[in-house]
């Protein structure tokens, strides 16, 4: 969008945003994945995915997934 409107470069955004889409996609199918092998409720799917629509909101969803993976593999070390 900013090469568009401030470089008037439409055609930055037929490239991009396919990519962009695509990627967007890819992360749909990674977090279907994990709720299916990793047990996870569709809660946390769905957190995952408002965060990816939200500007900066991945920042603060991150430390809460790293957390939580630390707290699975201390589970596993010590179960």
């Amino acid at each position: 969008m900013p090469l568009k409107y401030l470089r008037d470069l439409p055609l930055a955004v037929s490239v991009v945003g396919p990519i962009h889409g695509a990627l967007f996609i890819w992360l749909g199918m990674l977090v279907v994945g994990g709720l299916t092998s990793r047990g996870r409720s569709k809660g946390w799917g769905v957190r995952i995915m408002i965060a990816a629509l939200l500007p900066f909101a991945m920042f603060f969803l991150d430390g809460r997934l790293k957390a939580e993976v630390d707290a699975e593999g201390r589970e596993t070390v010590n179960g």
